[in-house]
């Protein structure tokens, strides 16, 4: 087993390891394979296939609430001034 020391800085996965695990000459019992054989990198893009589809549905999820939200906003008024004109409510969007 190899651990290449170059390390790939990704903004995105601060929380994983980026390195790569190399196996050479491994032999692993027939009753212990997972899947068929040779075939485990298309086994682990399912897994990731699985995954961007989780965060597709929570991006729209997340877009259609925003539009909710923007739409009261705009519609309501508090004090004379529609909600998103006060400055504590934009600040509240920020975050």
């Amino acid at each position: 087993m190899e651990f290449p020391l170059e390390r790939k800085k990704l903004t995105w996965a601060k929380a994983s390891d980026t390195r790569a695990v190399i196996f050479e000459d491994v032999h692993v019992p027939v009753e212990n394979l997972i899947g068929e054989l040779k075939e485990g990198w298309f086994n682990a893009m399912k897994a990731f296939d699985l995954h961007d589809l989780m965060w597709r549905s929570s991006s729209w999820m997340f877009s259609s609430r925003l539009r909710i939200c923007s739409t009261i906003a705009d519609e309501r008024q508090t004090f004379g001034k529609k909600l998103h004109e006060h400055q504590a409510i934009q600040f509240m969007w920020l975050i």
